[in-house]
């Protein structure tokens, strides 16, 4: 049985990476996709989503955000992406937390049966939120690194995959002595717990409870 490996996204791996993230958050996807946009005798939008997120993960990649996969074979059972300190905005947090919260660009593909103004609403949310928390507890999200996604085939979850994608991260983190940074919706917070990280403050999105949580640097005396 070939061993699972984490290797360095290519552009190439953006579509399946695509498939996989639009299997793994169906709540959000019905959030910022809702049915109300389809067209006339469509009845999802599935391709839609997979076109959407793809874009967004290409323009991570070649914004120099590190991306990798999780390869079981030469098959991809998994997906992350990470943001570089000094290049956090509240709006380009977390797809497992925030699946569909960073605002569109140009560079985007926003079909029709994209909520644009929903996303927005969502956006205001975020904003909000994590400046509430920074300044309440006296953090700056934007010196350390930040999970912008992490997604494991639904078909291929409980093999360590997520843990796999995650040692990146924390490694590079802990090797420069910086915090760490995601946001979680119930499904992933287990595993970041697991893996170290505490929750800084909890809040709702449209119905989705997000944690907000950070595995502090090593020696960190918070």
């Amino acid at each position: 049985m070939p061993e699972l490996k984490v290797r360095t996204a290519t552009e190439a791996d953006i579509l399946p990476m695509a498939r996989i993230m639009t299997a793994c958050f169906p709540t959000a996807n019905a959030i910022i996709f809702p049915e109300r946009l389809y067209a006339p005798g469509k009845d999802n939008s599935t391709e839609d989503i997979i076109k959407w997120r793809a874009s967004r993960a290409l323009r991570r990649m070649r914004e120099g955000q590190p991306t990798f996969v999780a390869v079981d074979g030469e098959t991809i059972v998994g997906a992350a992406q990470w943001q570089k300190p000094g290049s956090h905005t509240p709006a380009a947090t977390s797809d497992e937390g925030k699946p569909a919260m960073a605002e569109p660009t140009s560079e985007e593909y926003k079909p029709p049966t994209f909520d644009a103004e929903t996303a927005a609403q969502i956006m205001e949310i975020i904003i909000s939120e994590s400046k509430k928390w920074e300044q309440a507890l006296g953090y700056d999200t934007s010196t350390g690194w930040y999970l912008l996604m992490i997604a494991v085939d639904p078909e291929q979850q409980r093999r360590g995959i997520g843990k796999l994608l995650m040692r990146w991260g924390v490694d590079k983190a802990a090797s420069e002595g910086r915090d760490l940074f995601l946001t979680a919706t119930p499904e992933g917070k287990p595993l970041y717990e697991k893996t170290g990280f505490k929750v800084l403050a909890e809040y709702d999105i449209m119905g989705m409870p997000h944690s907000a949580m950070v595995l502090h640097a090593p020696g960190s005396e918070r």
